[in-house]
């Protein structure tokens, strides 16, 4: 931050304290650690502060690892600005926590965290922009963006470490509400020759046989039924590729072609999971695919989801911030093709 900081702080006055962190690295950004109240509002902590060490006390008991960088008077209150060393690194965010991580493109553009509103402080951010930006010298860094994917939750590992359940050509991400329909219904399209199904405990142990027969457009394996054959695809011949306690992939004998280009969405047996990027869009193209010479696209909302989306080309180009674990609800399959969406977001 490029900011006049004074290092008084005036007492018997109201007190925003403005908690920061910066995270360093290609390109570093900041965030905000914010509150969320009573009423569901995200907010910047205050206090009337009656004695400069109410300040110190307050710090000491929500944080272990901060230093004051000064404060700045406006509207005749004080915003107390310290910088948080957060070591506690990625852990999930629940409904009932009070800490919340805000992005200042969640404070500026989005004015809200998932879909909790963002309170009434962007009269001061706008008054003072430096506070939203990381700099290194006169060099003021790119602020990131926010997407989300949605995912099972054996599958948290898996992304955390690879970055690989929303890799096509590129990274994608898309809207909070996209991601939560994703973690309540399993994408089932067939790609390649693979076909994935939810396992409902059909198969718990290693099967002599792994041959899969297919009747009536279902799929059995060793007369037990394991689930209903995709549009299209019942030419084929299979066999059990690979199972887990969760998910069945059956490999056919042949490229499935013809219904690998049907949406195919199943409630899972557990509602999964969101995660919270920043992504950095650097040289973007706002056309539906990556073009040459650029790093990224972002697309408006079209057919057949109408969701917004982002896609960027290296796994530099984004960094998790948050994860949070689904609460189920009544979502019917057929939202994701719904133009006008109207969402209840529950997370737990």
């Amino acid at each position: 931050m490029n900011l006049n900081l004074t290092k008084k702080t005036d007492i018997h006055k109201k007190s925003n304290f403005m908690l920061y962190t910066i995270e360093e690295g290609d390109t570093p950004f900041l965030y905000y650690h914010m509150i969320k109240n009573a009423n569901q509002i995200i907010t910047v902590p205050s206090i009337y502060l009656n004695a400069i060490s109410d300040s110190t006390a307050f710090m000491e008991k929500h944080f272990n690892d901060y230093v004051y960088k000064g404060t700045i008077l406006w509207n005749d209150e004080n915003y107390i600005f310290y910088e948080i060393i957060d070591n506690i690194g990625l852990t999930p965010t629940y409904l009932t926590d009070s800490w919340w991580k805000v992005t200042p493109y969640e404070i500026i553009y989005t004015q809200k965290v998932l879909t909790f509103p963002i309170d009434k402080y962007l009269s001061f951010f706008k008054e003072y922009p430096q506070t939203l930006f990381v700099f290194d010298g006169e060099k003021k860094y790119d602020t990131p963006i926010v997407g989300y994917i949605g995912l099972d939750s054996v599958e948290l590992n898996q992304q955390f470490l690879l970055n690989n359940l929303n890799y096509d050509k590129g990274y994608h991400f898309s809207t909070i509400e996209k991601a939560y329909y994703e973690s309540l219904y399993a994408d089932l399209s067939p790609s390649g020759n693979i076909v994935k199904l939810i396992n409902y405990n059909y198969i718990t142990d290693t099967p002599k046989d792994d041959t899969i027969h297919v009747k009536n457009n279902k799929f059995y394996l060793n007369n037990t039924y394991i689930g209903d054959v995709p549009p299209n695809c019942n030419k084929a011949a299979y066999t059990l590729h690979q199972y887990n306690d969760n998910f069945i992939y059956l490999k056919s004998d042949i490229k499935l072609k013809k219904c690998i280009s049907y949406d195919y969405f199943i409630k899972r047996k557990d509602p999964g999971c969101m995660i919270r990027y920043v992504i950095f869009l650097k040289k973007t193209s706002l056309t539906p695919n990556l073009k040459r010479g650029y790093d990224s696209f972002t697309y408006g909302k079209q057919a057949p989801y109408w969701f917004p989306k982002y896609m960027v080309r290296k796994n530099s180009q984004f960094v998790p911030l948050s994860y949070h674990y689904s609460a189920d609800s009544n979502l019917e399959p057929d939202y994701i093709n719904k133009k006008n969406k109207d969402t209840s977001i529950r997370i737990k």
